[in-house]
């Protein structure tokens, strides 16, 4: 019973998500990108206006300890899954809803 509730409240708290990176960034609270994992929104930032532009979302990779990103690419890539390096990213959301202490 309590697994089945906390997938309820993961799938409810994925719906209260607003559309946008840049609602997105406000949403949870603010991690290191370094400490970022499974389930945590990782986000770019444009490199002249330094505005969120683009959102992605951290997954298991093929090892412990190693996390890959599946992030929507546009019309020429489509939906890709790759390494998560944190440099390459500005800054990370948890959002603790999705997670069942």
């Amino acid at each position: 019973k309590e697994k089945a509730q906390g997938l309820q409240d993961r799938d409810r708290a994925m719906f209260l998500l607003p559309d946008g990176s840049f609602n997105q960034v406000k949403e949870g609270r603010e991690i290191a990108t370094a400490d970022a994992h499974e389930g945590c929104l990782i986000f770019k930032k444009h490199p002249i206006t330094r505005k969120v532009n683009h959102v992605a979302i951290v997954t298991p990779g093929p090892f412990p300890g190693r996390f890959c990103v599946i992030e929507a690419k546009g019309k020429k890539y489509g939906v890709v899954k790759g390494p998560y390096y944190p440099g390459d990213w500005a800054t990370a959301r948890k959002i603790d809803a999705l997670y069942q202490e």
